[in-house]
């Protein structure tokens, strides 16, 4: 995965991150983004009439960008626009998100990336240990799932600059899949229950657990912890479905007996009661027995 350009979390520069990431090369640092961030400012202020009042929203001390400064930093860098995955002008990406090229998400103050590279989709954020590879049919899975989490999800349009990685062939990627074992048992998972299922997914937490020392339970978790929680759950649910296979199996044979004991009980009330009408048999019966 060294082909494959990825930055891990420092303080919460995130927004950093994730853009050097997306363009795949370190083509942004907390000083550019932040000399963008006070041009923007000064725009804003400008359009006061008390700027004193004024209070940035487009930055702050601990390393944070707004969308406002991601968008600018693209468009200057390279030409490319954002467009938030509920806007008409995207319809056909919402429903498929494959046919994008690239997305930038937040929530609660992170950022991360996802891009198509050649011919294969990486999830880029910078809380997990490396570049995640995924197939589409994840992707479209794992796309539905932020949107339903209440992530921004942004579209990148535009023509991404060249990477080294596009060069390599999809075979190898193939390849290096099948070798984690890791995405068939998501992709699993998340078919059973995307309420479940949050491999990727930074949820809702504080700004500790996402970037204090503070480890987060999901984001950075070993891909074999991962892996073997999946399977556990999947065995779960196995089990508690062959229990109520024999559950029902049980329940149909209770009422398969109850029926044969109610049949064979009206059958020997029947013939009692045939017995005791019938006087020729009731008088041999008893002829029989002064014989």
């Amino acid at each position: 995965m060294d082909l494959v350009y990825h930055e891990k979390q420092i303080g919460r520069m995130c927004a950093q991150h994730a853009l050097n990431m997306l363009l795949q090369g370190h083509y942004f640092t907390p000083d550019s983004l932040a000399s963008i961030a006070r041009e923007l400012d000064q725009r804003e202020m400008a359009m006061l009439r008390d700027e004193s009042q004024f209070q940035s929203q487009n930055y702050d001390e601990s390393g944070y960008f707004s969308i406002q400064v991601i968008t600018e930093a693209l468009r200057r860098q390279a030409n490319l626009h954002l467009e938030p995955l509920e806007s008409p002008n995207v319809l056909k990406i919402l429903q498929n998100p494959s046919l994008a090229y690239a997305y930038i998400c937040h929530l609660e103050d992170h950022w991360f990336s996802i891009r198509k590279i050649g011919t294969t989709w990486f999830i880029l954020n910078s809380l997990f240990k490396g570049p995640r590879l995924v197939s589409e049919s994840f992707l479209e899975l794992y796309i539905t799932q932020l949107h339903a989490e209440g992530w921004s999800i942004y579209v990148i349009e535009g023509e991404l600059p060249a990477c080294a990685a596009e060069t390599v062939p999809r075979e190898f990627w193939n390849e290096t899949r099948r070798t984690k074992k890791l995405e068939s048992d998501i992709e699993k998972a998340i078919a059973l229950s995307l309420n479940e299922a949050q491999p990727f997914i930074v949820t809702k937490t504080s700004d500790e657990e996402l970037f204090g020392t503070a480890t987060p339970v999901v984001s950075q978790a070993e891909e074999l912890d991962i892996q073997r929680a999946l399977e556990d759950s999947l065995r779960e649910a196995n089990k508690a479905n062959s229990v109520r296979s024999a559950e029902s199996l049980l329940v149909g044979e209770a009422i398969r007996n109850s029926v044969l004991d109610l049949n064979s009980s009206s059958s020997t009330s029947k013939q009692t009661n045939e017995d005791e009408e019938d006087p020729h048999n009731q008088q041999s019966c008893s002829s029989g027995y002064q014989r």
